[in-house]
């Protein structure tokens, strides 16, 4: 295994610094040993792992400052770090955490052992149901068709039993439906009193693309109008549904105080890292349900920690419940297909995996590529690409000078002139939302801080924007970095624009929900970049008509 980084990179000088911090508890014998463990332990969490697993670096070469080193074996390497003062066992109040052949940073061994102990306290609770009527109920609302296995209603059935549920899918397998539904069948149930339902996301885009997804499957379905009304129609992000508190990392509701919910629903689980999910199960009071949707097989979250991929675990084809809830899903959903492994211990009843794309067929070419992806098949994924034979995706060569090609100019302006010659706020964000070039990088010929500058040449020689200064009106932002002072979290994306209301100086506008905008001083923005191009790690949530 062979980790470079550069020198001069902010990571590299706190991975130094660190390591001669820890370098003062330990004696001579052991400070090579001990201080390669806490720089690649920084290295790791900067690379957003929560921790460093001793036993895949042990005996390997690895890179410091253009100087390569080789990691000690595995026990030799374990007893040197665990005779070093500023390395403790877990639940020590010390730098270091060593839990086995694991190495953590106190504070994230502190946020993972609190958030398995909440996990595992929420899936022992169940609910019981009115037997007599949840099948009738499900079987309205997902109506078998073909006699094929409705993964919906599985999902439904699981969170009506379970406190605690993930539902997990790729896009278009219909995780917000499933929950609307799930939401209306709980309505319907509590007529005796008002269920208190809380709708959240990661990033103001996802809350409110969820508020749209639940508003519009709701309108979709034959629902008494009473029940209807009850569902909610807004979404929050989850630092607003925690309660952040301006200029701190800590939130009003926690376990002292919790949440005032009956459910609690939260989209784009894989966008939540692990200090953010571990407030979140704290502020999750007992007898509340929380349902987690996301996609497994989308990146990891932008900050550290892959928590929803690690609690679904490896892919599966077939289901993971125990014996008896799978006869009991059997019986009140009519999967009878549904599969029982005899002996898994794996198996978890709070964890669905939504199997059919509503979006686009299987043999599609966006779901033959997906699914290629997703399996890990790079040679098969180019052959597809190339081929050019599958609808709806395209394979177009081009070399590193060709990052302002005709036809790749053309491109740019069709897909941000509407945007940018739109009439008022909404009609611009709409726009501007159905379009946008995706890269795999950051930077390089076709990363994008590159195709940035290259869109806003483009289209300043169009006349579609004037960027001769940083800020320019038509300038999109996304932002970089959580600041709780301002309300402002990594992801949100905003709209350079005059304002009417203040003699059309420029501010940067921020969606907050239906029609609803709040103004920002350009100034006063955390960190952020320019966005006509942006990561595909940047886009998660998003949902485009068109991208390049």
């Amino acid at each position: 295994m062979n980790s470079v980084r550069n020198e001069h990179t902010p990571g590299a000088w706190l991975e130094a610094h660190f390591s001669r911090f820890i370098a003062q508890f330990t004696g001579p014998v052991n400070a090579e040993a001990v201080t390669l463990a806490a720089r690649l332990v920084v290295r790791q969490t900067e690379d957003k792992h929560v921790c460093l697993p001793l036993e895949e670096f042990a005996g390997n070469e690895i890179e410091f400052d253009g100087t390569a080193t080789v990691c000690p074996e595995l026990k030799e390497w374990i007893d040197q770090l665990r005779s070093c003062p500023g390395i403790g066992y877990p639940g020590e109040n010390v730098a270091l955490i060593l839990d086995g052949t694991r190495l953590y940073l106190q504070r994230y061994w502190w946020y993972e052992a609190r958030l398995s102990e909440q996990i595992l306290h929420h899936l022992s609770q169940t609910v019981p149901v009115e037997t007599s009527t949840v099948g009738r109920e499900l079987s309205r609302v997902f109506p078998e068709k073909s006699g094929e296995l409705n993964w919906q209603a599985v999902a439904a059935y699981v969170a009506l039993r379970k406190r605690f549920c993930i539902i997990t899918g790729g896009p278009g397998t219909g995780k917000t439906t499933t929950v609307a539904a799930l939401l209306a069948l709980l309505v319907g149930q509590n007529t005796d009193r008002e269920l208190r339902i809380a709708l959240a996301a990661p990033t103001g885009k996802a809350s409110m693309r969820l508020a749209q997804a639940v508003g519009g499957a709701i309108e979709r379905m034959e629902i008494d109008d009473g029940v209807q009304e009850r569902i909610p129609r807004d979404a929050q992000t989850l630092h607003r549904l925690l309660g952040y508190r301006h200029g701190s990392s800590r939130f009003r509701h926690n376990a002292e105080n919790p949440l005032n919910y009956d459910v609690v629903v939260v989209d784009e689980s894989s966008m939540v890292d692990l200090p953010l999910m571990s407030k979140l199960l704290d502020a999750v009071p007992c007898g509340c349900r929380l349902i987690l949707l996301g996609d497994r097989d989308q990146l990891a979250s932008v900050e550290t920690g892959a928590v929803l991929g690690h609690l679904c675990g490896p892919r599966e084809t077939g289901a993971l419940f125990t014996q008896a809830f799978a006869r009991e899903i059997q019986e009140h959903t009519g999967a009878g297909s549904l599969q029982i492994e005899e002996h898994n211990r794996n198996a978890v009843d709070n964890i669905v995996h939504l199997r059919r794309s509503y979006r686009f067929r299987d043999d599609s070419g966006i779901g033959l590529l997906s699914r290629l992806v997703n399996s890990g098949d790079d040679r098969a994924v180019i052959d597809l690409l190339r081929s050019n034979t599958s609808a709806g995706v395209s394979w177009k060569d081009l070399n590193q000078r060709e990052s302002g090609s005709s036809d790749l100019r053309k491109r740019i302006v069709d897909g941000y002139a509407p945007f940018l010659q739109g009439a008022d706020l909404e009609e611009r964000f709409a726009a501007f939302d159905r379009y946008r070039i995706l890269c795999a990088l950051r930077t390089g010929p076709f990363g994008s801080e590159r195709l940035n500058q290259v869109a806003e040449n483009v289209l300043a020689e169009k006349s579609l924007i004037d960027p001769r200064s940083r800020w320019y009106a038509g300038r999109p932002v996304l932002i970089g970095a959580n600041d709780y002072t301002m309300g402002l979290f990594n992801g949100d994306t905003g709209l350079v624009l005059p304002d009417h209301e203040s003699a059309y100086a420029l501010r940067v506008f921020f969606r907050e929900g239906s029609q609803k905008y709040r103004r920002v001083l350009p100034q006063r923005l955390p960190a952020h970049s320019t966005a006509f191009a942006m990561t595909v790690h940047k886009s998660q949530g998003s949902e485009f008509d068109r991208v390049l």
